[in-house]
């Protein structure tokens, strides 16, 4: 049950809305805090770094907004296609859980002029 005394926010004093360029230091804000190895691949960037660039514009971005402050954000990508090829349960101890290492694959388009080759495929043998 939440209650405004442990810090939980009334759903009514919440909103969703697309961000916009003027939200980007905030949102790059929240994004340096909320770093952790355990979701983020890359070692931490300085706060500093633009949130929006090539990959990341105001439009793929939805935004939590309580009051006037922007309290957290989504960001939207298109579906990649991936499929799972494989799974070893089990397989990795984090943070005192065992997870899954998960195989996953995505087709690619043909390269123009047919398959890709091995770089292997037309060398002498050694």
């Amino acid at each position: 049950m939440m209650s405004e005394s442990d810090g939980a926010v009334p759903p009514q004093d919440a909103r969703v809305r697309p961000a916009t360029p003027a939200d980007e230091r905030a949102l790059a804000i929240i994004d340096h805090r909320t770093w952790s190895w355990a979701v983020t691949p890359v070692p931490r960037w300085r706060v500093e770094r633009p949130f929006f660039d090539a990959g990341t514009r105001p439009e793929d971005v939805l935004v939590a907004v309580v009051g006037d402050r922007i309290a957290g954000y989504v960001k939207l990508r298109p579906r990649a296609g991936y499929r799972e090829e494989g799974r070893l349960e089990g397989q990795f101890l984090l943070e005192e859980r065992y997870v899954d290492d998960v195989f996953m694959a995505l087709a690619l388009p043909e390269a123009p002029g047919g398959p890709v080759r091995p770089r292997s495929e037309g060398l002498p043998p050694r």
